[in-house]
């Protein structure tokens, strides 16, 4: 009888084992090859949703049972949305960061992706993004999120003025700037008053630069300082992709942010954006003047560095610039403002 018990005994341990077994082995199946992933993002275009539609086919073709569910995010309230999102605890699974906008919640609560890939597919998702783009993303030593696509600033010239004022190419520092820029400032009528100035601000579309006259475009002239990209950093407008803590699908949301940094759907994406692929190493078969934008945007491009005070301090620039522009302030005192109240928001 005492055997028939331990036999008894131990054949119900065994399928008690077994049934812990298949539920675990079943969870970890439904966590790596089934299940619904969140993906929000602001709109570039009229329908961000067939712009990731040939990505999200692929990837749910390779892992059935699993769903992507992508929702474009208004920018109106896209802040407010993945503010209230994560407070909740209920956020996306990916979301897209952008640089002066919501980096909040990515520092604090998105995981550093350096910890959640193995050496392999960190190196795929990095290959080709320039160091200046990793660093804005680093924060206490962790990557929260990972450069998509970028479109930055360059410096734009006119061939022909400069070979009319004696240049054979475009001012390398920014005293040769000062230089070219008196040197192409004049009065062509005589009449005493300013008809050509040699600097100003233009604004063109990476991707359909059309200019109405014989544009040069090369990296910034070099500044003092050489720690900004060795002294020509130029602002970055540039999209990240951040995989949330509380995820309940982390295998599958490594597996589709892998997906995104696929070069055959993120030249198209990006391209459709109007934005320029963070790796490098893509061919865009651009025209001569959108390759020389998108060249200076990869090599010296420097986004927003996320932190929890960048919105303040970039409000505190724009508040300065206000002022300026609208006469209220001059140069110096708009510099101070925007020094003082950057450097409180830090405290």
């Amino acid at each position: 009888m005492k055997k028939r018990r331990v036999l008894t005994v131990l054949i119900m341990a065994a399928l008690l084992a077994f049934s812990f077994f298949v539920i675990f082995a079943g969870n970890t199946k439904d966590e790596k090859e089934g299940g619904v992933i969140r993906v929000w993002k602001g709109p570039h275009t009229g329908d961000d949703a067939a712009v990731f539609a040939d990505v999200i086919a692929a990837f749910e073709a390779e892992h059935p049972g699993a769903t992507v569910e992508y929702t474009p995010t208004p920018w109106d309230t896209i802040i407010e949305k993945y503010t209230t999102a994560f407070a909740s605890g209920n956020p996306p699974d990916i979301i897209y960061a952008f640089t002066g906008g919501y980096v909040d919640g990515v520092v604090g609560q998105c995981y550093d992706l350096r910890e959640i890939y193995d050496d392999e597919g960190f190196a795929y998702l990095k290959k080709g993004v320039a160091d200046s783009l990793l660093a804005e993303t680093t924060v206490d030593g962790k990557l929260v999120a990972i450069p998509y696509f970028t479109a930055g600033a360059s410096f734009v010239y006119n061939i022909d003025l400069l070979k009319d004022a004696g240049f054979d190419r475009p001012p390398d520092t920014i005293e040769e700037l000062v230089e070219y820029a008196k040197a192409m400032t004049k009065d062509l009528d005589g009449d005493g008053k300013i008809d050509q100035y040699g600097y100003g601000l233009l604004s063109y579309d990476t991707a359909e630069a059309k200019p109405d006259f014989n544009m040069g475009v090369s990296k910034l002239p070099q500044g003092p300082g050489k720690g900004l990209a060795e002294g020509r950093g130029t602002y970055a407008g540039s999209g990240f992709w951040s995989i949330a803590e509380a995820t309940k699908h982390l295998e599958l949301a490594k597996d589709f942010v892998l997906k995104l940094y696929d070069p055959e759907f993120q030249k198209p994406i990006a391209m459709a954006f109007g934005f320029i692929p963070s790796n490098t190493n893509i061919k865009m078969d651009l025209e001569p003047i959108p390759k020389a934008f998108a060249d200076v945007s990869l090599n010296y491009g420097v986004p927003y560095r996320f932190g929890p005070h960048v919105n303040e301090v970039k409000e505190a620039v724009w508040r300065a610039m206000q002022g300026l522009q609208s006469g209220a302030v001059g140069p110096e005192d708009a510099w101070e403002q925007a020094v003082s109240e950057g450097k409180a928001a830090l405290q």
